[in-house]
């Protein structure tokens, strides 16, 4: 496991990058949250001009004060996945959480934006599509009206999510409903044609730094496989165009064989709809006129 990207190492990513990037997830495959200085990297990034800065969180470290820290800070959006509508749909994919506290978590977070007179950040609930809950979309749905969130975005199961050694022991989730799935398949080896790439730019256009400072070429990159140099050394060109990275181009531009990670990958980060609520919300529909519903 990564330890805390370092302050340190953060400022020297936005100030190398803040020129070029316009949108930062502050998010690999890790919970932001627990990042003691997260509303500082949020700061941090805004201060330096960066237009988005966004988070992908599970939610349940999200405090009243820690709310309050990321909207301070500026956040532009975060994505909470709830991924069910009660306990038992909530549980069997996310173990060990606590769905009741999760709910009241995205009402403080709602009525905490509120009395703070702002408008980010957009706030939205993710639902992952599995075989346990893809019957449950329209309750998915009104629950999101109940707590006054802003969007809503449906997405398909990842069978590989933590690594491709553990491919067998997730199919289970993979829905049944094909419309709903990624994979042709109940094995979640062969993704549907309609979301393979035809060709990836990520190596080009995307720059994914671990919290250790190691460069990966996209996120995909579960197991950091596949490094492209660190933010720890040189200046800014020789953790760009590092000779990693240049190879990794010239093969992939050349039509040679993927690498592992490739052959696993779908059409990036597929989701199935992404549903705007918030126009009810201002427009003054009297269940969110205080956030709490």
């Amino acid at each position: 496991m990564f330890p805390d990207m370092p302050e340190a190492v953060y400022r020297r990513v936005i100030r190398e990058l803040a020129p070029l990037v316009r949108n930062l997830s502050l998010f690999n495959y890790g919970e932001p949250l627990l990042h003691p200085q997260i509303s500082d990297f949020v700061r941090i990034a805004k201060q330096a001009g960066i237009p988005r800065v966004q988070f992908s969180s599970n939610g349940l470290a999200l405090t009243h004060d820690l709310a309050i820290a990321i909207i301070d800070a500026g956040l532009d959006k975060i994505r909470i996945s709830l991924d069910g509508v009660d306990p038992v749909t909530y549980n069997e994919y996310h173990r060990g959480g606590d769905f009741m506290k999760l709910i009241e978590n995205v009402r403080d977070l709602v009525s905490t934006r509120l009395a703070m007179e702002r408008a980010k950040p957009e706030i939205e609930l993710q639902c992952i599509i599995m075989a346990h809950n893809e019957d449950k979309i329209s309750e998915f749905y009104a629950l999101a009206h109940t707590l006054c969130v802003d969007a809503v975005t449906l997405k398909t199961f990842n069978a590989c999510f933590s690594g491709y050694g553990q491919r067998e022991r997730n199919v289970v989730f993979i829905p049944r409903n094909k419309d709903y799935s990624r994979y042709d398949d109940a094995e979640g080896t062969v993704i549907r044609s309609k979301e393979r790439f035809i060709a990836c730019s990520f190596p080009w256009r995307m720059v994914v730094v671990n919290a250790d400072g190691t460069l990966v070429p996209c996120c995909y990159d579960f197991n950091c496989a596949y490094p492209l140099g660190q933010v720890h050394s040189g200046v800014f060109d020789d953790w760009w165009f590092t000779p990693q990275r240049n190879a990794l181009q010239e093969a992939m531009a050349s039509g040679q064989e993927p690498l592992d990670i490739c052959q696993h990958c779908p059409r990036g980060i597929i989701k199935l709809r992404r549903t705007s609520l918030d126009q009810e919300h201002k427009s003054g529909d009297s269940r969110c006129a205080n956030g709490r519903c």
